[in-house]
């Protein structure tokens, strides 16, 4: 997924793939099916999200701004409220994110391309504080980033703590595969 210099203003904008759920995520008065091939700019600012041609696989993408709603967005099991949330499943494409300098501003959004990955992410089996979490695919570093009693091998992944919040993100299970899940809370983060 090629994303071209100043191309998407990324604010309050989250790339989903979710592709291969036929769940639908209720958005104010109206209702998406995920598993449609959907490119949706919801920002809640006047900027505009340009797509180039052939820069997105819209297939197994969808853009969405989540940050306004408080409907819940039903896995399996349990719940999610994704108000705060955002649920990505990015285990079927094997797409790559070329981020160029400056073309991308982090504001509220991510994106993330865990398609190559296997790595868990432990987590103790009461909460961690995801309240302005993000995760990112940044294969360039072999670094690891200690996280409570674990830690994450950020060969592919570096998560950033920006937290300022006490909001936490209760987890049944001790932990997660990002190959196929990454719980993300996106705030009221600034940070580029």
């Amino acid at each position: 997924m090629p994303i071209h210099e100043s191309s998407i203003n990324v604010s309050q904008l989250i790339v989903l793939n979710l592709a291969q759920t036929s769940e639908t995520l209720p958005i104010h008065e109206s209702s998406i099916n995920v598993s449609q091939q959907i490119v949706l700019n919801l920002a809640q600012t006047s900027e505009t999200l340009p797509i180039h041609e052939s820069s997105i696989n819209v297939s197994q993408l969808i853009v969405l701004n989540l940050a306004q709603t408080s409907q819940t967005l039903p896995i399996h099991e349990s719940s999610i409220n994704v108000s705060q949330l955002i649920v990505l499943n990015l285990a079927q494409t094997s797409e790559t994110l070329p981020i160029h300098e400056s073309s991308i501003n982090v504001s509220q959004l991510i994106v993330l391309n865990l398609a190559q990955t296997s790595e868990t992410l432990p987590i103790p089996e009461s909460s961690i504080n995801v309240s302005q979490l993000i995760v990112l695919n940044l294969a360039q570093t072999s670094e690891t980033l200690p996280i409570h009693e674990s830690s994450i091998n950020v060969s592919q992944l570096i998560v950033l703590n920006l937290a300022q919040t006490s909001e936490t993100l209760p987890i049944h299970e001790s932990s997660i595969n990002v190959s196929q899940l990454i719980l993300l809370n996106l705030a009221q983060t600034s940070e580029t």
